[in-house]
């Protein structure tokens, strides 16, 4: 299954990207209304469905940017 996904979306101010040393990528799971925080429009009725977003962590364990993923059907 193919994705589609948004660009990252910064949470913190990084001056300088080398300091996320060994971060990592975690895939996770949240209310569709957590898009709002980024000026998405959220229909109401769907705001507590679950999606699914893609978090970068730093080498300290902070997040640092997200983007928010949409599985796609290949016909």
């Amino acid at each position: 299954m193919a994705e589609v996904a948004t660009d990252f979306f910064p949470l913190q101010y990084v001056p300088d990207a080398r300091t996320l040393g060994d971060g990592a990528l975690v895939r996770v799971s949240m209310p569709r209304a957590a898009m709002t925080t980024f000026g998405f429009p959220v229909d109401i009725e769907r705001r507590q469905e679950r999606i699914q977003a893609d978090v970068v962590l730093g080498g300290d364990g902070m997040a640092r940017a997200i983007r928010f993923v949409q599985p796609q059907r290949i016909r």
